[in-house]
């Protein structure tokens, strides 16, 4: 590997230390054992069979919406929508489950597929077309369209898809078992784990290796440039940002399908938002998705193992994100400069030989 590869992996390995030691500093100030804290956490996701397997559990939905936030940032756009579009996608599965209905599983787990895709790639396609239409900011549209999906849910919870049986909570009927995703084991975690791995590196491979994805990346670096040289910069805006509404709303079925199995208000604690988290860190380098997405997914799934351990809030666990988010923001500039000086030095002894 390339030191130019590896000056963003030595940065964020710094940040998470940096981060680790900022959580470690407050917990002292607040009388807490900061090694009995970051402990529980690290333990809480990768210590064990049952935390690993949560983490695996967890980087289903924020690796997909990773992707969902990374591809139209290929083509210089900010999808911050991830968490809407999947509420989208989880309403799309439960519809097609409902349509479904009295079909065979294959044909009723194949329509909640299709629900859930068609309705997150929807929901990416306002401010896609809001952004190549008219050249609305994207980034507030596909934010403030969060709150509309969150809320949508909660009145068909509420209301027209309640469940008689709940006993007054909001949720929506349980989906038969047999339109259940079948667990891996005696845990929670399911096959998709490895479907959305193949996809991301599917994906990955498209845009590093592909003309398709050179083009892409060719519109978000010039506009302009790509015009004159006839890429078809609107399909690229529109296209890539629908791209990322349908991977959210696969999260939204898988959601569904394998671990909740109903419609609730609490479907998602900010997958969208991890997701975003992790596209920001990646910062234009999709093979750092993965691994970065394994991180924020232990972190999430190391808040209930928090509160058990240290009677800490779970809150704790997201003030390390969102320091871990700060200090890879405050290096950007640094880690950019030591980059193109590297990629300098390449140019000229490449030219000296």
């Amino acid at each position: 590997m390339s030191v130019r590869r590896l000056i963003p992996i030595l940065w964020f390995t710094l940040a998470l230390a940096l981060a680790l030691g900022g959580v470690s500093l407050v917990l002292s100030l607040l009388g807490r054992r900061p090694d009995v804290t970051i402990g529980a956490i690290l333990g809480g996701a990768f210590g064990s069979e049952f935390g690993l397997t949560e983490t695996l559990l967890r980087l289903v939905p924020i690796l997909l919406c990773a992707l969902a936030a990374a591809i139209p940032a290929e083509s210089g756009q900010f999808n911050i929508g991830g968490e809407g579009q999947l509420h989208l996608g989880a309403i799309g599965a439960v519809a097609g489950a409902m349509l479904g209905s009295g079909h065979p599983p294959a044909i009723a787990l194949s329509l909640m597929v299709a629900g859930a895709i068609i309705a997150g790639a929807a929901w990416g396609a306002i401010p896609a077309g809001l952004r190549a239409g008219l050249g609305i900011n994207e980034a507030l549209i596909s934010l403030f369209l969060n709150y509309v999906a969150i809320h949508f849910l909660q009145y068909l919870v509420h209301g027209p898809w309640k469940d008689p049986a709940s006993l007054g909570w909001p949720m929506s009927p349980t989906l038969p078992e047999i339109l259940w995703l079948k667990p891996l084991g005696s845990s929670r975690l399911h096959a998709g784990v490895f479907v959305v791995v193949g996809l991301a590196i599917g994906l990955i491979w498209l845009i590093q290796l592909t003309r398709l994805g050179f083009e892409l990346r060719a519109v978000g670096r010039s506009p302009r440039t790509s015009t004159t040289v006839h890429i078809p910069v609107r399909s690229y805006l529109f296209g890539s940002m629908v791209l990322g509404g349908a991977l959210a709303g696969v999260a939204g079925f898988y959601e569904i399908a394998a671990v909740q199995h109903r419609l609730r208000p609490e479907i998602s604690p900010g997958f969208g938002y991890s997701g975003f988290l992790v596209a920001w860190m990646c910062r234009g380098r999709l093979w750092l998705l993965l691994p970065f997405s394994l991180l924020v997914a232990g972190l999430v799934s190391s808040t209930e193992n928090l509160q058990i351990t240290t009677g800490l809030p779970s809150a704790t666990a997201e003030i390390a994100q969102g320091l871990l988010l700060l200090l890879i923001l405050l290096g950007t500039p640094v880690v950019s400069r030591l980059e193109r000086r590297q990629a300098i030095r390449r140019a000229l002894e490449a030219a000296s030989e």
